[in-house]
Order: structure tokens, then C-alpha cells, then sequence
């Protein structure tokens, strides 16, 4: 687990600005502003999902897990070589997912106790942010956020 910013580089800079870009364009179009981007470490290309909860109904649907759903064909050890990019922190269930999924590095932009003051809502949620889960997890991600530099908060400045 690393704390803020530490480990932090050029490249996450250009994908987490891409993940705040992509949840701004959703917002504007009505939907819930999370959005999460996978860069392989493999190589590969980047693989980006968004939160589907509120055109779905399936409460599930939050860009993290719509994300790792996309990546069955990758193997344990190119998902281990993977950054995980996310708007914001990854929730108690995303970050159980991840942690399941063996991803081997998660970087957001917006922090949870951030996101709630931009956007509340009265639903239920765990009493463990994600963090919390990631740093009582064995063989958790590397964890780097929030990075306040790529001004995170914009896209729930939109939300509806």
C-alpha cells in the first residue's frame, strides 16, 4: 500500500486525466460520473468501462467491476502487471473485486470521503471504505490516490 501520491508517474497522470475526462463526458449524458480504465501490463491496450447502475438497474454495475468483467482473457500474471485506473476510490465491493481479480496496481483520482461531500446519496454502504479493505487485504494492490492534480471533482460538478 503506498499512501497518496508516492510511486505516481507521467503515464498515470495522462490515465487518470483520460478516467475524469470519460466520467465528465457520461455525466453530461445523465449518468452516474464513474469510470475506470485497465492498462495491461502486457502491453496490450488499455480496456475502459463505465458505471452502468443507473441505465441498468443492477447495482453491481460500477465501472470497476463492468471493468474486470472485460478481462477474462487475461492471465493471472499480466493482471498482476496491471494498473487499474479509477476516478475515484474504488468501493468496499469494487475493491473486494479487484483484489479477487489479482490486479496488481490501483490508481485514483478522487477520494471517497471527497466524492461524498460532491455527491451524497442515502443508500446503503458498508461500514469499510475500499482503502480499508486494500490494506487489511494479504497480497492487496499497490494502492496510489488520491491525486487531486487532475481535478477530480469536476465530473460530480455536472452529476445531476
Amino acid at each position: 500500500m503506498t499512501s497518496p501520491t508516492e510511486g505516481l508517474n507521467g503515464d498515470d497522470i495522462e490515465h487518470l486525466e483520460a478516467v475524469v475526462e470519460m466520467a465528465i463526458e457520461i455525466a453530461r449524458k445523465g449518468a452516474s460520473p464513474f469510470t475506470a480504465r485497465l492498462v495491461p501490463g502486457n502491453g496490450g491496450s488499455h480496456i475502459d468501462a463505465i458505471n452502468t447502475v443507473r441505465e441498468s438497474g443492477d447495482v453491481t454495475g460500477h465501472a470497476e467491476t463492468n471493468l474486470l468483467r472485460k478481462l477474462a482473457g487475461l492471465s493471472r500474471t499480466d493482471l498482476a502487471a496491471s494498473t487499474l485506473y479509477a476516478s475515484c476510490e474504488p468501493c468496499a465491493m469494487c475493491a473486494a473485486a479487484i483484489c479477487w481479480s489479482h490486479v496488481g496496481r490501483v490508481v485514483y483520482a478522487l477520494s471517497h470521503e471527497q466524492m461524498r461531500q460532491l455527491h451524497p446519496t442515502s443508500h446503503r454502504e458498508p461500514g469499510v471504505s475500499g482503502t480499508e479493505l486494500f490494506q487489511n487485504t494479504k497480497g492487496a494492490p499497490q494502492v496510489v490516490g488520491p491525486v487531486p492534480s487532475v481535478r477530480p471533482d469536476r465530473p460530480f460538478l455536472l452529476d445531476s
